[in-house]
């Protein structure tokens, strides 16, 4: 993911930052040889770092992020159609209830008139005759409400049908794109374990230029190149005598002498390391 490529892309960073140091350039030698070869594959290893995290972006972070992005866009309208149905279902629903609430007042109030009626045949006939126009109206509004009723549950079972249908087309295609998802996420892992390999192979024939640079390193070697470069001579310094200011003449004649001594053997103070 993110925090692979940024730790490959950072990990390069380091290794050509460490290929750039002063590091190793006051040796000399077989050390100095490889040092600089050191400095030259660290700088090559920091590149396929550089390199890695490159195609880290490029085949498995930008690869899975439009892949996501793909997805997201898919799965939106058939989340909307089942929003939309269980939204047109609980609608249908809620205008049911109404309608059999309507409908079991008006078959009550069917029943209570009809009853009344019974209760009421011994009055006037003009009694009577009111009472059974009531009792019709009263079962003309039960019809109707009947019919109202009948209508929401029919509207509401072809709503639960059209969210069943919807939500069917919903879970397969979400069964299809986790499918696919969990084959991209394999496949990626799969990419992702070829690109290191790949890099970690490269990496170690640098490496190993190194190691081999190492193993003909001798430091017994260097040790007396180092000597021979910052010798100072095989003598040893000649002793500081006082001179006096005032007595020339005896300052004269101590250098007459000097000069006219025998020189003696050279000793030569030539230090090699065995």
């Amino acid at each position: 993911g993110i925090n692979a490529e940024y730790g490959e892309l950072r990990y390069g960073q380091d290794m050509c930052k460490l290929a750039n140091s002063v590091m190793g350039r006051g040796e000399v030698g077989t050390l100095h040889t490889s040092l600089e070869i050191f400095q030259k594959e660290s700088e090559e290893i920091g590149k396929l770092a550089i390199q890695c995290s490159k195609l880290l972006s490029e085949n498995i972070q930008q690869v899975l992020t439009e892949f996501r992005d793909n997805q997201r866009e898919t799965r939106r309208p058939y989340e909307e159609n089942v929003k939309k149905s269980i939204r047109n279902k609980k609608n249908c629903y809620d205008l049911m209830q109404r309608c059999k609430q309507a409908y079991e007042r008006a078959c009550i109030e069917a029943d209570k008139s009809s009853e009344i009626l019974q209760q009421n045949m011994t009055q006037p006939q003009r009694k009577i005759d009111q009472l059974k126009a009531k009792m019709k109206s009263s079962r003309q509004a039960a019809e109707t409400a009947n019919k109202e009723y009948e209508d929401s549950v029919k509207t509401l079972e072809q709503a639960r049908q059209h969210w069943e249908n919807d939500y069917s087309l919903y879970t397969k295609k979400m069964q299809t794109l986790e499918e696919d998802r969990l084959q991209k996420l394999r496949n990626s892992v799969w990419d992702y374990t070829n690109i290191c390999s790949q890099t970690l192979v490269e990496t170690d024939k640098k490496l190993e230029e190194v190691r081999k640079s190492l193993e003909h390193c001798d430091l017994r070697h260097d040790l007396n190149v180092y000597i021979k470069q910052n010798k100072t001579g095989t003598n040893r310094p000649v002793p500081i005598e006082y001179e006096n200011f005032y007595n020339s003449n005896v300052r004269i004649d101590e250098e007459m002498k000097k000069n006219s001594l025998p020189k003696g053997p050279v000793v030569n103070y030539e230090r090699v390391v065995a």
